[in-house]
């Protein structure tokens, strides 16, 4: 977004190219991650969380109108709070394996070959 709305500010920061920026802004690891195939695995590059953020706000604050809640003073509606119980409810059955109940091709259990 910068790039565009406010070059010159990356230009003073001595910032021409993304990988300037990222390595600036960003921690970037590598990591093992699970390749398309689903058996194999493969390095790969990632952002895993921007460094330097009072810089990066200073520098995007210089070109864009950022406006706080306290700001604006807006009318916020009310909110109604219920209040429910979040305990697991345990539902016990009796269930009986019958023949009814068991897969097609399965049989009953308790039936053995017989002999001839």
């Amino acid at each position: 977004m910068t790039k565009y709305l406010a070059p010159d500010v990356l230009e003073k920061a001595g910032i021409k190219y993304f990988d300037e920026w990222a390595a600036n802004f960003g921690d970037i690891i590598t990591a093992m991650e699970l390749s398309t195939d689903g058996r194999t695995y493969k390095a790969r590059s990632k952002f895993a969380q921007f460094t330097n953020v009072p810089e990066l706000q200073m520098m995007f604050r210089s070109f864009a109108d950022v406006k706080t809640k306290e700001d604006l003073n807006l009318p916020v509606p009310s909110i109604e709070v219920v209040r429910r119980s979040r305990l697991p409810r345990i539902l016990r059955r009796n269930w009986r394996c019958t023949s009814e109940t068991s897969l097609p091709g399965q049989g009953r259990a308790a039936e053995k070959p017989q002999k001839s």
